[in-house]
């Protein structure tokens, strides 16, 4: 769940709270004996704050991070971002997500994976928005994805329903065939 306001014509905020649970999970000990159940459980939570100032816009995000597996871990990352006009119809995005933190679990620590991404969108209709980003995790290979956008109903949303629909393609999925 999440928020966005604009706090004035500049400065917007935005906040959410994001849990994935897996339900309970069979525990086996090595010799393959079940010995109990777990539940893990992943959330993280965000408060953001954006700044427009003529062509360009950033973002900053602080998020904590918690996530369960057996004992639990948490910690404190963040994200910004970058984005700018090329054209009247041309954007550009850079954005840096988990800069920082470590999930230490027991005696295992872990860096949260960083990712980079560098985004180009295209305005090809007043309705049709064409995106294509490389991303670079740290913990993985660079990989690309890409769609369109399209928005539908009326094109000013305080006028009435306002609706969008995606399609697109991701590289990051393609790898792990």
């Amino acid at each position: 769940a999440g928020f966005t306001m604009p706090f004035n014509d500049s400065i917007g905020i935005g906040g959410s709270v994001d849990i994935l649970e897996a339900g309970s999970i069979e525990q086996v000990d090595d010799s393959g004996v079940t010995t109990g159940s777990f539940s893990p459980r992943d959330m993280a939570s965000s408060i953001g704050l954006s700044y427009s100032a003529g062509m360009f816009r950033v973002g900053a995000v602080g998020k904590h991070v918690s996530s369960k597996i057996i004992k639990e871990a948490s910690t404190f990352t963040g994200d910004v971002g970058l984005w700018t006009l090329l054209g009247e119809k041309t954007g550009v995005a850079l954005t840096g997500q988990n800069l920082m933190g470590k999930l230490k679990y027991v005696d295992e620590e872990a860096e949260l994976p960083r990712i980079f991404r560098l985004g180009l969108s295209q305005r090809l209709h007043q309705r049709v928005l064409f995106s294509v980003e490389g991303v670079q995790p740290s913990d993985n290979s660079l990989n690309f994805a890409g769609g369109f956008e399209y928005m539908g109903g009326l094109l000013n949303p305080s006028d009435g329903l306002l609706f969008f629909v995606r399609r697109g393609y991701n590289g990051a999925a393609q790898q792990d065939k």
